[in-house]
């Protein structure tokens, strides 16, 4: 239980680093992918879906990862905790996928293969300048 208390203030000194740097990372993401579909003209367009999605999403995602940490071990609580979190991440795939998709012209397989090597992508560079944040 020490570790789990170590993890956690780790990551509580670096959030605020840690949501800076995944907002930054995500505006390059979307430039580079927009440049690469030849549709730059819709990176204001774009930016502003994805964050305004997450924006409204984010307190759903704030309670479902309490949720999850507090009865991760409770083996009443712990399936109803990961099955909100596992529905509000693919919620939150297939929504990106499709604002990626209206805004390239890409089939949604492209799509939602881009969505997730973002993620891959961004939290490999995340953990590269942030080496203490691997428990968020």
């Amino acid at each position: 239980q020490a570790v789990e208390q170590d993890q956690r203030a780790i990551v509580a000194g670096n959030y605020g680093a840690l949501i800076l740097l995944d907002s930054l990372l995500g505006l390059a993401w979307y430039w580079v992918v927009l440049k690469l579909a030849r549709r730059p003209e819709r990176f204001l367009q774009t930016a502003c879906a994805v964050f305004g999605f997450q924006a409204v999403l984010q307190p759903g995602f704030s309670l479902a990862t309490w949720l999850f940490l507090r009865y991760m071990k409770d083996p009443v609580w712990q399936a109803p905790a990961s099955l909100l979190l596992l529905a509000l991440a693919l919620w939150t795939l297939a929504v990106t996928a499709r604002i990626l998709r209206s805004a390239t012209g890409w089939s949604q397989f492209a799509s939602v293969s881009m969505v997730l090597l973002q993620a891959l992508v961004i939290r490999a560079l995340e953990l590269a300048i942030l080496p203490g944040t691997t428990a968020a």
